[in-house]
């Protein structure tokens, strides 16, 4: 089916939008999370789940909402992990327009109309995001979110990390096919290879309004898997980077990422342990964001210990790693500590502290 862009016939049978929504034994948040998007002030929606293989009382839960919800369809599959569920819950939508949407999350009450609006508007854009307020498996409120709105800011972050969250966006279905989807070998980070190729595509957008309560507890961080977590990140902006180089991606034809794989693609090994670094420090400065400094330095400690012998580029990583610790000795007011951390970055490269105290000298001065 055609978008439903202005100037289009729209099939009166087919909703407004549809909401991908993975799940694995999700029972302790998966009510709230449909009726968040059930409760939507745009109502004409399906809401498509994909239910991997759930041992709790997830199935339970999905059931009955299915009867006495005819918007809700659910399908039902053996476990094959979170890439393969939302890819079969994008293949079941029948909507022009695709929402994503996680099963411990809570959607804004208005998040689709904006979104919907926002698309109908703009037939340039392929995916639209917005801001999102952090909360606790409580339901508390820690911090919001903030990202670019603009094509062009939006670009320019995506050089260097990922501005979007999965579960708060919404897609064109046809810009999801025309780019094959989420990709498997990125794992956890396929939404930021996503992001990557549809921008090679299309136009970018986000809304400057909350368009989802999202929920960060302890399950989201594991140390066991957060160096492939990383990996998958680099190897992501990687890949962009040889599309646009050579038309040529190194990982059309694999299931997994690997060291070997990017060194074999000719990422340089010092450059990659690199990035690697950056990226756990700004995980690391995001986790502080929401009061978890001690994951925070774990998540240091592992990067740090994968450290590559001193470089000029390495070397401003490890700055932005101490960086990221001082801030979370600070945070647990081990102020010496975080002097420290402070000093030994400024050793390795005084303008990264200098702008990282900038920035912070800003957002004092914003909230007085």
């Amino acid at each position: 089916m055609a978008d439903a862009s202005p100037g289009l016939v729209r099939d009166w049978m087919t909703p407004r939008v549809s909401v991908a929504l993975p799940v694995w034994n999700a029972e302790a948040f998966l009510p709230a999370a449909i009726e968040s998007i059930l409760s939507q002030t745009l109502a004409d929606l399906e809401l498509v789940v994909v239910d991997d293989g759930s041992t709790d009382r997830t199935a339970a839960i999905l059931s009955d909402f299915q009867s006495r919800d005819q918007r809700l369809v659910v399908h039902r599959q053996a476990n094959s992990g979170f890439v393969s569920a939302v890819n079969c819950a994008v293949e079941l939508c029948s909507s022009a327009y695709v929402a994503r949407m996680d099963a411990d999350d809570i959607a804004v009450p208005d998040r689709l109309e904006r979104q919907w609006q926002f698309l109908e508007r703009h037939p340039d854009v392929g995916v639209v995001g917005g801001a999102v307020v952090i909360i606790d498996s409580g339901g508390t409120a820690l911090t919001t979110w903030q990202t670019a709105q603009s094509d062009k800011q939006l670009r320019a972050a995506l050089e260097t990390t990922n501005p979007f969250c999965d579960p708060a966006m919404m897609l064109r279905r046809s810009a999801l096919r025309k780019v094959g989807g989420y990709r498997g070998a990125f794992g956890s980070s396929a939404d930021y290879d996503l992001w990557l190729r549809i921008s090679e595509r299309y136009a970018l957008g986000a809304l400057s309004v909350p368009v989802l309560r999202y929920r960060w507890h302890a399950d989201q961080l594991s140390t066991r898997d957060v160096h492939a977590q990383l990996l998958g990140l680099v190897a992501a902006r990687h890949a962009s980077r040889l599309r646009r180089a050579t038309g040529a991606d190194p990982f059309d034809d694999t299931d997994v990422v690997t060291v070997e794989r990017l060194s074999q693609s000719g990422l340089d090994p010092e450059w990659l342990q690199s990035e690697l670094l950056w990226e756990a420090a700004a995980r690391a400065a995001a986790l502080v964001s929401i009061g978890r400094p001690r994951d925070a330095r774990v998540l240091l400690d592992h990067a740090l210990s994968l450290a590559p012998a001193h470089t000029r580029i390495s070397r401003t990583s490890r700055a932005h790693a101490r960086i990221a610790y001082a801030r979370a000795r600070a945070s647990e007011s081990a102020v010496a500590d975080a002097v420290r951390w402070l000093v030994i970055a400024g050793a390795l490269d005084p303008a990264a502290v200098g702008r990282a105290a900038w920035r912070g000298l800003r957002q004092w001065g914003a909230r007085i």
